[in-house]
């Protein structure tokens, strides 16, 4: 196919279900510090599924609460705004995730699958720089790939031929589809989160997860490596390429001290099935 610009295939961006702008005002509600947590709850309970979703979340046992709870102003107070920010996106882009065309994935949850599973490893990795927010490097994990969805939702029988070439020739996805589009998933997504008025680092982590620069915010060079995680255990829409050991310069720390790499592996294994199947329920 002729390569398009990045301008044009962006042109039926449209076409993809936006966040709502009840989400993007609530979530800047909860990033000032001075909002009234009433007035957070008020706004979420104009969407009863999504306010249904993220309470189930709350009480499902993963974060531990002493008592139900029953408002997202008492989830607030318990849980903190991260939390709630983190579970808010979570729940939201899960139903985008979990719906993509039949044929894009070699099985259905491919995708959702390797997003949580990169966003456990951010926050895990996180755990080494008291700098990070734990609940931002799990969200923006969640979100590296944004722009597979884009792609194969705009593209769909193009993006068949991405999926055909990477596993006949074991060539990355960004290459492959650089040369057919002329643009990678990552400049899609970014531009997919801009449009949603995600904060920057969002958008960053977006671009460059897959060829992080020294430059770039710490939590670019994170994702990049749980990435290399996640694809290095077969959770990755390319887990046809055959992966060698984890490599990356964050990991190779880890690998020198004695168990860490060991520990890291089990708590997340830990966490992962219990993480998918928890989002996976709350937006049924």
């Amino acid at each position: 196919m002729k390569p398009l610009t990045l301008e044009e295939l962006l042109q039926n961006i449209n076409t993809l279900p936006p966040i709502p702008s009840l989400v993007i005002h609530v979530l800047e509600l909860l990033d000032d510090k001075n909002s009234d947590t009433r007035l957070i709850s008020d706004q979420l309970a104009c969407d009863p599924a999504l306010t249904a979703s993220i309470l189930a979340v709350c009480n499902s046992g993963y974060y531990s609460v002493r008592q139900e709870i029953t408002s997202i102003q008492m989830a607030i107070s318990y849980l903190g705004r991260n939390t709630i920010k983190r579970i808010l996106i979570t729940s939201l882009v899960s139903r985008y995730y979990q719906n993509l065309p039949k044929g894009y994935e070699a099985y259905p949850g491919q995708l959702w699958e390797h997003c949580i599973a990169v966003a456990i490893f951010a926050e895990l990795l996180g755990e080494h720089s008291a700098q990070l927010n734990r609940d931002t490097l799990f969200t923006v994990g969640l979100l590296h790939d944004v722009g597979k969805i884009v792609l194969n939702s705009l593209l769909h029988e193009e993006y068949q031929k991405v999926l055909e070439i990477t596993r006949q020739n074991s060539r990355p996805f960004e290459e492959v589809e650089r040369e057919l589009f002329g643009f990678t998933h990552g400049e899609a997504g970014a531009y997919l989160l801009e449009k949603w008025k995600m904060p920057s680092v969002f958008i960053d982590v977006a671009r460059h997860h897959c060829s992080p620069a020294p430059s770039h915010a710490p939590e670019v060079h994170v994702v990049a490596a749980a990435n290399t995680m996640a694809r290095s255990m077969g959770l990755g829409t390319d887990i046809y390429i055959v992966e060698c050991a984890p490599d990356h310069p964050l990991l190779d720390k880890i690998s020198q001290q004695e168990g860490m790499m060991e520990d890291l592996i089990a708590r997340f294994q830990q966490s992962f099935q219990r993480t998918s199947e928890l989002y996976r329920n709350a937006v049924k």
